[in-house]
């Protein structure tokens, strides 16, 4: 086998790896937000919120529609995890 057959197949198995590893951070989320009572986009909000931001900001990171984060920002605020503010 030539070093580059040797290198493409430890690329092929690294990149199996790491979707392996995406795949159960991803249910490992799910199950965590889950478990607080809140949804994985209400839970991705969440993280995101570092700090006060607009909306639209937050659309924008959560690459979503700016009426869902609306839809996301009055679920938080009933559960008083967010407020928003002008």
């Amino acid at each position: 086998m030539s070093r580059r057959e040797d290198r493409v197949r430890e690329a092929y198995e690294l990149s199996r790896m790491l979707v392996a590893v995406t795949d159960e951070a991803k249910s490992d989320f799910t199950r965590i937000a889950a478990s607080f009572g809140l949804s994985v986009p209400m839970a991705r909000a969440l993280v995101s919120l570092e700090q006060p931001c607009p909306m639209s900001e937050l659309a924008d990171q959560l690459a979503c529609d700016r009426s869902y984060v609306t839809s996301i920002a009055d679920h938080l605020e009933q559960q008083d995890l967010a407020e928003r503010a002008p």
